[in-house]
């Protein structure tokens, strides 16, 4: 993994989520698409950074194929609040997952996190939660700089519905980007 040695999600990596976190004004859901996959550094993922800094009030929902049940208890155990779900399913499974978000009382997502399968036609299925995305929302793109599914997206993302900015560029991080609707 490039970045601090530590996993793929590095320190630079976690301040700009905390950044566009805290950008938000109403920050009632976050959605992310892929969770901790790095059981020994757990709390250097996109996942302890969304729950330790979340705000009490706003709800988590963690999407991923596998079952990832046992490193939240591990590792998140104080974190992982009545807040906090966990709903293993394919992304690809629009209507399930969003059938579980509404009977959650959400209707948009605030933050939409995508770290999911890399492969450009997963990405594609992935984009199709933007569709849920708030007004005010925005959108995380994590592995934009070598994925081959992040990259395409950014290629071929409506310039005229989205504007983007690159963070984390260099050779030594996996990348990030931050989307949102103009």
């Amino acid at each position: 993994h490039k970045g601090d040695g530590l996993g793929a999600f590095s320190a630079a990596n976690q301040k700009v989520m905390m950044e566009t976190m805290e950008s938000i004004k109403n920050l009632n859901l976050i959605l992310e698409i892929g969770i901790c996959n790095n059981r020994k550094n757990a709390y250097r993922t996109s996942t302890a950074t969304i729950l330790k800094h979340k705000p009490k009030n706003c709800t988590y929902v963690g999407v991923d194929i596998q079952d990832k049940t046992s490193i939240l208890e591990d590792n998140f155990k104080k974190e992982f609040d009545k807040n906090s779900y966990f709903f293993r399913a394919n992304s690809k499974d629009i209507e399930k997952v969003m059938s579980f978000i509404n009977k959650l009382g959400f209707q948009k997502i605030d933050l939409l996190h995508i770290d999911g399968l890399h492969t450009i036609e997963h990405i594609a299925y992935d984009w199709n939660y933007t569709e849920y995305v708030s007004d005010e929302g925005k959108i995380l793109l994590h592995d934009t700089n070598q994925h081959p599914g992040p990259l395409a997206l950014l290629e071929v993302i409506d310039r005229g519905i989205f504007d983007f900015k690159k963070k984390c560029i260099g050779d030594d991080d996996n990348g990030i980007t931050i989307i949102w609707k103009k």
